[in-house]
């Protein structure tokens, strides 16, 4: 008797095991074909999900190696084409907002914004937006690109029934501005003005030396020397030019170098027009 009742319990066991390695080659079964048709239609998160079951050591035991290599494969391949979005969210005067909640398609996605990178489906979705301090919700619709990781989208909340999402765009760094960068270029060309003019400035004076040495100006001029006449006042003209032009771009760059505020100063506008014996130097700063 007794050992027909430890037969039976061997033999119950065995049943027990034999149960659970049928139960769990069939849930690797059903998670390799699952991923494939999830998979084939981009629901990537739930197809990576999937993918993790049926490459798992058990698996691979319980299918003697079988599938295990394709689940191994395309869980690789899943996760390197999941898109990823990093929002940011900001009130009407720029500050940045981190107690917002986003949903997707009507279903929870994020309980803040702490900066990370937030994985979702490809394909069109519509985000809703929710400030804890009482904004009104912001709601947009995004296509999402499979493959497309860590993409920025900046969502800008108003004070009014409205809000705004859009890319977002890299940050100025601090102190710079559109002023800054035209006061330079303005810098540069007064430099490149105040170099012309004196190269001009010089060929001029080595003209009006030759004339007088070699011809008798400016007291008798013969015809002979009007060529030579016409090139001392072509060289006389653009030293003039090239120095104003120089002097002016200098003189404005070093307003705009310290009239600017920072990132909020606005963009400079500037136009340069050189007529003869003009220069006319006008825009916005």
């Amino acid at each position: 008797m007794r050992a027909m009742v430890v037969l039976v319990g061997v033999l119950g066991a065995s049943a027990a095991v034999t149960t659970a390695a049928a139960d769990e080659k069939k849930a690797c079964t059903e998670a390799y074909v699952a991923a494939q048709t999830l998979r084939d239609q981009h629901r990537l998160l739930a197809a990576r999900d999937q993918l993790r079951i049926c490459a798992r050591k058990e698996c691979s035991a319980n299918m003697q190696g079988l599938m295990i290599k394709d689940c191994t494969d395309w869980l690789a391949q899943v996760e390197a084409t999941i898109p990823s979005i990093v929002f940011e969210a900001t009130d009407g005067h720029g500050n940045d907002l981190s107690a917002v909640k986003v949903t997707i398609d009507g279903h929870p996605l994020a309980d803040k914004l702490d900066g990370s990178a937030l994985q979702v489906d490809p394909g069109k979705h519509r985000f809703a937006f929710d400030d804890a301090d009482g904004l009104a919700q912001v709601e947009s619709t995004i296509v999402v690109r499979e493959g497309d990781k860590d993409r920025r989208v900046r969502v800008t909340f108003g004070t009014s029934r409205s809000g705004v999402v859009t890319p977002a765009q890299p940050k100025t760094p601090d102190g710079a501005s559109g002023t800054p960068t035209a006061a330079w270029v303005i810098l540069g060309v007064g430099a490149a003005g105040v170099i012309a003019g004196s190269v001009f400035g010089v060929m001029a004076l080595n003209d009006g030396s030759h004339l007088n040495t070699q011809t008798g100006c400016p007291k008798a001029c013969p015809n002979t020397a009007l060529p030579q006449i016409d090139t001392l006042h072509r060289d006389q003209w653009a030293s003039d030019i090239g120095l104003g032009v120089g002097v002016i771009g200098l003189g404005v760059g070093v307003v705009l170098l310290l009239t600017s505020h920072g990132p909020e100063a606005a963009p400079a506008a500037v136009s340069l027009d050189v007529g003869p014996g003009v220069v006319l130097l006008g825009g916005r700063f």
